[in-house]
């Protein structure tokens, strides 16, 4: 962000002269909140806290009138699909599996079909250069997909390669299911998806090249220019009326705070109480 004139520089505390970005798990985490102009990152958490002043969301099912979409980063030092690899022969997960069963049969159905299936932990979620197509597999309730950014399908168009979904809302919001991505319903439709992609060349390569069309639209210069313009924009407006107003603020920020923290107070003794009952 320093790149296009902003002022910006990375801090372990919140200041009240700036306009402060962080994430609402940071926030929620602090003892004491100093009273500040306050933008906080929700990625797919649920839980706001009132005296924000923003919320940035990754999932436009998120946005609102205090939340603002903009999506996630591109994976840093992403490694694209290598140019001398001609066939479909491996897929890959890249993130973390919440199902190991379904993974398990996913890739025993594939390695029948003479396809690799492997899971890359955080270390190596950027490398794509082995990968032929990539997945995402996500065996989790619709409430918490409705959060889920569509990172994997930004990444899959910037790297090259197909990208095959047990589909969600993220992805139908940026893509086109069909001629930029492939969204299913099923696991077994997951492996027909690929084993699809294997059998029929130009379909793999229509996906690829809308892919990358596509992909301008969200690599580093695009989101940095979303980021700018919230920040020089509106959010700016924000902060201008913020620093007008001291008192009304004041007042603001004390009373949010103080029933935000009556209800961490009351989320706890009701957890200790339910534990207590159990035992």
């Amino acid at each position: 962000m320093k790149k296009t004139g902003l002022k910006a520089r990375i801090s372990s505390s919140l200041s009240f002269e700036q306009i402060n970005l962080t994430h609402v798990r940071t926030v929620s985490e602090m003892k004491v909140v100093p009273p500040c102009f306050l933008i906080t990152c929700l990625a797919d958490w649920t839980t706001r806290v009132p005296f924000r002043h923003l919320d940035v969301v990754q999932n436009q099912l998120q946005a609102g009138p205090s939340a603002v979409w903009i999506p996630h980063w591109p994976q840093a030092g992403l490694l694209p699909r290598a140019h001398d690899r001609a066939e479909v022969r491996r897929a890959g997960f890249l993130g973390r599996v919440d199902n190991e069963t379904e993974f398990k049969r996913i890739g025993e159905r594939l390695r029948v079909n003479g396809i690799d299936f492997i899971v890359r932990g955080e270390e190596t979620w950027n490398n794509f250069s082995d990968l032929d197509l990539s997945l995402s597999l996500r065996f989790m309730a619709p409430y918490r997909i409705r959060r889920k950014p569509p990172t994997k399908l930004i990444n899959a168009w910037l790297a090259g390669v197909p990208f095959v979904a047990l589909d969600e809302p993220a992805f139908e919001q940026i893509g086109c299911n069909g001629q930029d991505y492939l969204g299913v319903r099923t696991p077994e439709e997951v492996v027909e998806a690929i084993i699809a992609l294997r059998e029929n060349p130009e379909l793999y390569r229509m996906l690829v090249e809308n892919g990358r069309k596509k992909a301008v639209e969200y690599d580093w210069k695009a989101t940095t220019q979303r980021w700018t313009e919230l920040l020089e924009g509106p959010l700016r407006e924000r902060y201008e009326l913020w620093k007008r107003r001291p008192l009304f603020e004041a007042v603001r920020f004390r009373l949010l705070h103080a029933a935000w923290m009556f209800w961490k107070r009351s989320i706890k003794v009701f957890a200790h109480h339910v534990h207590h009952t159990r035992a």
